[in-house]
């Protein structure tokens, strides 16, 4: 059995030094870490894969998020990446199967400790307007003309900002928004991957939460050096930078696909279908 790994905690229901202990609360629902088991699905109905009753393994997959810390052995790694807040010692893991990570700096990660990491970047969020072709119809239905996405963090500090797209919720909701929209601002990376997978022209400004570590590995994935993209100091200078910025990605995302991982599942029959 394979499980599809979702960062996805529950709000404490209880204040302070008690919230650790409360499990019955409403989940978070940050839509770049629920997009995982969304781009997984869709990439098995691609390829006709289903879960066959020959699979007795127990594993996780990793797809998306800065999640690598949660990983144990034997796990599956496609296009995830490490968390730059996180230190060695927080990942337990010595054996791992990496088939791609989100980019270079967490294949470097990785590959001190020993893991075999294939030189295959990308994160599997860019893969969604082609797995979901009604995205190209919403980007052409344009209801905003800047959207800013903020790390989830940060939404209350950017709710009355013009323009605020809420990154908890209803990721089909949160996509369609953004694809919505003419230019796209933000600290939430997974803002910024949706609308450069549509060809929006989108800047991210700094994040008072997050190490730059995620971003720069992801625009690494995708072919960018420190000189080719520039993060914004804060909402006023993304706001006047993204009004001259490129849409353009050279990326290529046939290495990606071809490297899901299909072996860990089944063909689908008919019968099964």
């Amino acid at each position: 059995m394979t499980r599809v790994y979702a960062w996805n905690p529950r709000k404490p229901l209880l204040p302070g030094r008690f919230a650790q202990y409360s499990r019955f609360g409403p989940r978070l629902s940050n839509f770049g870490d629920l997009l995982g088991p969304i781009v997984v699905d869709l990439m098995k109905r691609r390829f006709g894969l289903s879960e066959g009753p020959e699979s007795k393994t127990e594993r996780t997959l990793f797809s998306i998020g800065s999640v690598l810390h949660e990983a144990a052995d034997g796990d599956v790694v496609w296009g995830s990446g490490v968390n730059g807040k996180k230190r060695r010692e927080q990942h337990a893991f010595t054996r791992l199967d990496v088939r791609a990570v989100r980019g270079p700096r967490t294949a470097a990660f990785l590959r001190k400790m020993g893991i075999d990491v294939p030189d295959v970047f990308g994160d599997p969020a860019l893969l969604l307007p082609q797995l979901m072709p009604e995205m190209a119809e919403w980007a052409q239905q344009k209801k905003r003309r800047i959207a800013v996405v903020p790390n989830f963090n940060e939404r209350t500090q950017f709710k009355n900002a013009p323009g605020f797209i809420d990154p908890l919720g209803d990721p089909f909701r949160i996509i369609r928004d953004i694809a919505a929209s003419e230019r796209v601002v933000g600290s939430s990376l997974h803002g910024l991957v949706l609308a450069e997978a549509l060809g929006i022209p989108a800047v991210g400004f700094a994040s008072g939460v997050e190490l730059p570590f995620k971003y720069e590995d992801y625009f690494a994935g995708t072919g960018r050096g420190s000189n080719d993209v520039r993060m914004a100091a804060d909402l006023p200078e993304a706001l006047r930078l993204v009004e001259t910025a490129s849409a353009d990605l050279s990326w290529t995302p046939d290495p990606l696909i071809a490297a899901f991982p299909q072996d860990i599942w089944a063909r689908a029959t008919h019968e099964e279908s």
